[in-house]
């Protein structure tokens, strides 16, 4: 006896309802109080990306805000506003490169982080409750996949634009 296949809409549509459930996630009153326990109630997610950023990329002497606009996939203009949020709450620091006043970087401050180190112990404690609840062979299955899936939509979206395949000139 065959067993039927699962029709590709059917199980396109569950995977993207799947996906969009953790949306709601950070409308949960939970996720509210780790954003106030972090201080970060009043961040922007720019602005915390952009910390985390600085976290995992900074060297003693800062980033070059032109490097940090390309890691973050936007033009150097778009970032301004960002660090000046930012330096206004004393989380990072501009100055100009000693060697060539036209370059610019960018360094976290105290603030800052202390700021990424307590929201990243934060999410570590959710994720180890995650793989205590999936066990570790799940948990190392969902990574895999969640890596795959990855490099399919990086390789897809390099040859399509919203769901159009793009004319090559």
């Amino acid at each position: 006896m065959e067993t039927e296949q699962p029709d590709l809409n059917v199980v396109s549509e569950k995977l993207l309802k799947a996906l969009f459930q953790f949306r709601n996630v950070y409308k949960n009153e939970n996720i509210l109080r780790c954003r106030l326990e972090c201080g970060s109630d009043d961040l922007r997610p720019s602005e915390i990306m952009l910390l985390f950023m600085l976290a995992n990329a900074t060297s003693s002497e800062g980033v070059n805000v032109s490097d940090l606009s390309r890691m973050l996939h936007v033009k150097p203009p778009s970032i301004t506003p960002i660090l000046t949020r930012l330096e206004a709450k004393k989380m990072i620091e501009r100055k100009m490169d000693a060697n060539d006043r036209r370059i610019v970087r960018v360094r976290l401050l105290a603030a800052g982080i202390k700021f990424v180190e307590l929201r990243r112990s934060i999410l570590l404690k959710h994720f180890k409750g995650l793989v205590s609840y999936l066990g570790i062979e799940r948990s190392i299955e969902l990574t895999s996949l969640i890596n795959d899936a990855f490099l399919y939509f990086r390789q897809h979206m390099m040859n399509h634009r919203c769901g159009k395949q793009q004319r090559e000139d």
